[in-house]
């Protein structure tokens, strides 16, 4: 499990699953730097990923009970645990060997042995480029809708998640426990895993797809401000009117204005 300090937890960490020398290996290659946590076989890795939900992984492709490739594969197909970044690490240096290893959804490839640096850096670049995603989704929900950097289990979650708000968009009781309902899962898990892809908490998530529907409806210059208060789900004109200066730094009505002939 790993997180850059200020970013999702004060203390980084890192999770490792392979055989147990290269598992005891890289957690004293790493130990002083992140928070450590071991699997001894892919098996272990599925259940324990599932549960801790770390941010990194990185998993030798050989490895008893599974191999790397096949658990590559399981993380990347569930959706509670596709966002993680996987790193994977193999004796194989053929071309075929690595192409398969991106293949099954896999972030990296490292060859063994491998200088203490590179893997660092590759760990560092993984990270960095996941907060650059998060930073531009954040920005800008409608990028989401043609996300690219975003494997199919990501991609085909946001989307949803998307989709159903803007179909309950105009409920005033649509909100993040609302959202979960409808997509299966819990609070928690919508919680992480739209703030893992988007940089935002879920409230903020909704409230971000109804300022945008708010912005269109206004910019269409067809309904007045109270109406699209309620177009938009808003119990109150008033409350709308904070909701859409704090995200645009202007009143609707002055919004509004801007396109009118």
């Amino acid at each position: 499990m790993f997180s850059p300090i200020g970013f999702a937890i004060s203390i980084p960490s890192f999770r490792s699953f392979s055989e147990n020398s290269v598992r005891k290996y890289l957690s004293g290659l790493l130990e002083n730097d992140y928070t450590i946590s071991e699997a001894a076989d892919g098996d272990e890795g599925i259940k324990a990923a599932a549960v801790l939900l770390p941010d990194l992984i990185i998993s030798d492709v050989m490895m008893p009970s599974m191999d790397g490739m096949e658990f590559c594969r399981r993380i990347k197909s569930d959706w509670k645990t596709s966002d993680i970044p996987v790193i994977l690490l193999t004796a194989k240096a053929s071309f075929e060997s690595k192409i398969e290893g991106l293949e099954t959804g896999a972030d990296d490839y490292l060859t063994k042995p491998f200088d203490s640096r590179e893997l660092f850096t590759r760990i560092k670049n993984l990270l960095e480029q996941r907060k650059r995603l998060r930073e531009k989704y954040s920005k800008d929900i409608d990028k989401l809708k043609s996300a690219a950097g975003l494997n199919k289990a990501d991609d085909d979650f946001i989307k949803k998640a998307i989709e159903l708000t803007e179909i309950n968009i105009d409920k005033t009781n649509f909100n993040t426990e609302q959202l979960a309902v409808e997509l299966f899962i819990s609070r928690a898990q919508l919680h992480r895993k739209i703030q893992a892809i988007t940089g935002q908490a879920s409230g903020e998530f909704i409230r971000l797809i109804k300022m945008k529907r708010a912005a269109k409806l206004l910019a269409d210059g067809e309904l007045l401000v109270t109406q699209v208060a309620y177009e938009i789900g808003f119990a109150s004109p008033a409350q709308f009117t904070r909701a859409f200066r704090k995200q645009f730094n202007c009143l609707p009505s002055e919004y509004a204005s801007r396109f009118k002939s």
